[in-house]
């Protein structure tokens, strides 16, 4: 796997002009069916190369997602970012837009979207509470612009953006920005009263 991630990297570079390595389907399902077999940093490589591929279909664009579902699980906060990258991506390239021709029935981008998002949300919570103050922070980034993405998808999850007493500054800033993006009718009363014992506490 290691001298397949080189691979990888080597081609890249030499056909940098070109875009990259020359990808077809071929390629992507025989790296993405081994990606377990990759180091972290081989798995990064592969990872990187999906933005640039377009799924030929919805079937082919949901295999692609299916065989990267054992990625988002992992504790590599780096591969679990770029996963949620790649998904985007191909929601991107195989949803359906006005003025499609194809089956009424086939999903809209927005609908993957929301699909991917709704896909995501347990892995990247349980990582963002188990990360360093660093991770946390960046993570809770990736929240947000997906919460711009797909509103109301994180309502649930609410109390999970708390803020903690040991949390820092620019963490506790970032989860308060949250918390007012998140409120609901169903959830105001508990962030609202959350809030003020927030405010009551100086020392937060």
């Amino acid at each position: 796997s290691s001298v397949v991630s080189n691979c990888i990297l080597v081609l890249n570079e030499i056909m940098e002009e070109e875009g990259g390595m020359a990808l077809n389907r071929a390629v992507m399902l025989h790296l993405l069916n081994r990606i377990h077999e990759f180091s972290e940093f081989g798995i990064l490589s592969v990872l990187d190369l999906i933005p640039r591929y377009i799924p030929a279909n919805d079937e082919e664009g949901f295999q692609i997602m299916n065989l990267l579902d054992p990625v988002l699980r992992t504790a590599n906060s780096s591969a679990v970012c770029a996963t949620i990258r790649a998904f985007l991506s191909i929601a991107e390239s195989i949803g359906k837009r006005p003025g499609d021709d194809r089956d009424p029935d086939s999903p809209t981008v927005d609908d993957l979207k929301k699909q991917v998002c709704i896909r995501i949300r347990a892995p990247l919570v349980t990582l963002m509470s188990s990360g360093s103050s660093e991770l946390t922070y960046v993570l809770l980034k990736y929240v947000d612009q997906l919460i711009d993405l797909c509103p109301g998808i994180f309502d649930e999850e609410y109390r999970m953006f708390y803020v903690r007493f040991s949390d820092a500054s620019h963490i506790k800033h970032s989860k308060v920005r949250l918390l007012a993006k998140l409120a609901n009718p169903q959830t105001a009363p508990d962030i609202v009263a959350e809030m003020g014992e927030l405010v009551a506490d100086g020392d937060e």
